[in-house]
């Protein structure tokens, strides 16, 4: 809650509600004290305000929180009265009736403490700038009101004025410094700059700080979030040096909040714009659709690209995206936004690192080109860690996680869609083995490399004609021939070992491991029978097969 004293007499409660601007406002109770002075508005937020009131001053709330708590309304106004405040006023919320309160009214007419009901069609600016617009009459004040500072901040933005802009007219209007900070904590603008740092901004919003130090000193800060379609994109900021915040202020401050929102999302729109030309030029790049190195290097440089340097590439997929997707009815805007998260983190730990790059998305995959750095020369498992840093990363940052894949390096630019592929091929190798690993480099497939380059069909062909078999004689049977044959790999093939590993008695397992071969025809001494029966095992546990099963049920 805000706190402002006003020095100056001020204005009773019955000239307020005299105003035409405050007709309709009901007296619910207390109408013996309607001559209470308001000196200073505010809103109170929560019944616990007792310690922060000041005499004078005149609440506004909607008390829903306490519509219910017939203890708290009882000692509520007992309270306000103690702390000589002028009134209450209260707007009350849909499916809130009159009765649910007549515990403060019958108070409020026993203490003669003005309790009042504002209109449904009134907000709080409605109050405040009735109240201060008469204060400026009576005593020949300039007093704001929330409307024309809404003008003048709206003016400074058709005017082609930015975020510093509206730091700088808010600043002027409220005479405390304004910083204007994006949802990844970094200053978008600010009024005056001198009292405003990135550090200190970043550490006081991760710590949900009420108070910063300048020049040695304490100063209060009001946080105002930037809530467009509901998102949080960003936050006012502003520093009580020259004065503590009145209600006025902080209506104002809240205006200033939507127009810092049209700003924002044009920067936004030119952004989506910028960021959709080169998702367009980076995925046609590695679909092969661009031939020439030179063609390539000029739309390249259009778009503001210099690729000579950007040898490195990660190619990362958002698990599960379908999700994210249909997760609400706003789905589309959810992945994006979710992707705007993702690419933030990235290009914050890259940094980090003092690693520039160029990021591209499309669905579920974001291309992620690297600039060559000394750090990352031929150092294959630099550029693991890294990645494994970026997926460690987002799964602190929001509760869905990624696959990073990395291809082999290439040394020409048009040479790069190979090192894509690969990498998008890591990445949907892995998955198909259900492996948990999240970083996935091409040459760490080994032989399954050699059944990404084949068709799924000669892929299933091959497992059907040897797994196949096994699976229907052990669901006819009820015995356990694919767990042995499982077994017998794991311990290569030592039968002793198999039978302690499985609790089975020696000849069971030998049995089993006869019957094995006779229903595939495959001959474990055989080495070559052998390397067959294990690949086909394998590869029986991965996507391709289960998908083939799945079709022929």
């Amino acid at each position: 809650m805000q706190q402002y004293t006003k020095k100056e007499k001020g204005v009773s409660v019955r000239q307020a509600l005299s105003l035409p601007a405050l007709s309709g406002v009901n007296v619910l109770g207390g109408e013996s004290g309607l001559d209470r002075m308001i000196r200073s508005i505010d809103i109170m937020e929560e019944p616990n305000i007792f310690p922060f009131v000041q005499e004078g001053q005149f609440l506004m709330t909607t008390a829903y929180g306490i519509k219910d708590d017939y203890q708290t309304q009882r000692r509520l106004i007992p309270k306000l009265v103690e702390k000589n405040l002028a009134g209450l006023m209260i707007k009350l919320s849909k499916g809130y009736v009159i009765k649910e309160i007549q515990t403060m009214i019958d108070e409020a007419n026993r203490l003669d403490f003005p309790l009042l009901e504002m209109p449904e069609n009134f907000t709080h600016t409605t109050v405040i700038d009735a109240i201060y617009s008469f204060f400026s009459l009576e005593e020949g004040k300039n007093y704001k009101t929330v409307e024309d500072a809404h003008q003048k901040l709206m003016q400074a933005v058709l005017n082609g004025g930015g975020i510093n802009e509206i730091c700088r007219t808010l600043y002027q209007i409220i005479q405390n410094p304004v910083a204007i900070v994006g949802s990844d904590d970094a200053i978008l603008g600010s009024y005056p700059k001198s009292s405003w740092t990135s550090r200190d901004v970043s550490t006081l919003l991760k710590n949900k700080d009420d108070h910063m130090i300048v020049g040695g000193r304490s100063f209060q800060v009001k946080h105002v979030p930037i809530i467009i379609k509901d998102y949080h994109y960003g936050t006012i900021c502003v520093l009580e040096v020259g004065h503590k915040l009145n209600a006025l202020d902080i209506a104002i401050i809240e205006s200033s909040a939507a127009v810092a929102s049209i700003n924002i999302m044009n920067q936004m729109l030119v952004r989506e714009m910028e960021i959709r030309h080169k998702n367009e030029f980076l995925f046609q790049w590695m679909q092969e659709r661009i031939h020439s190195s030179t063609v390539l290097l000029e739309r390249a440089r259009i778009l503001g690209l210099k690729l000579e340097s950007y040898k490195n590439m990660l190619v990362l997929e958002i698990d599960q995206f379908e999700k994210v997707k249909t997760m609400d009815t706003d789905g589309i805007y959810t992945a994006a936004h979710l992707k705007s998260v993702i690419r933030f983190t990235i290009e914050k730990t890259l940094k980090n690192h003092h690693l520039k790059s160029i990021i591209g998305d499309k669905g579920e995959t974001m291309i992620i080109l690297i600039e060559q750095h000394p750090s990352l020369e031929n150092d294959l498992e630099s550029l693991k860690q890294l990645a494994q840093l970026i997926c460690d990363q987002l799964a602190k940052q929001t509760k869905y996680t990624c696959t990073i894949g990395i291809g082999r390096p290439r040394e020409k630019l048009t040479e790069l869609p190979s090192t894509y592929d690969e990498a998008k091929k890591s990445i949907n190798m892995s998955r198909s083995f259900n492996n948990q690993q999240k970083v996935i480099h091409f040459d760490d497939l080994g032989l399954f490399r050699l059944f990404i380059h084949s068709s799924q069909v000669e892929t299933q062909q091959f497992i059907s004609e040897l797994i196949s078999p096994l699976i229907e004689y052990d669901s006819k049977n009820n015995t356990e021939l694919m767990k042995t044959l499982e077994a017998y790999f794991q311990c290569n093939g030592n039968m002793s070992r198999i039978a302690k590993f499985l609790y089975t008695h020696y000849n069971t397992i030998s049995y089993r491991i006869e019957r094995i071969q006779q229903i595939t025809q495959m001959n474990l001494e055989d080495e070559e029978n052998r390397l067959y029966l294990h690949l086909a095992l394998k590869l029986s546990n991965s996507d391709i097969y289960k998908k083939f099963v799945a079709a022929h049920l």
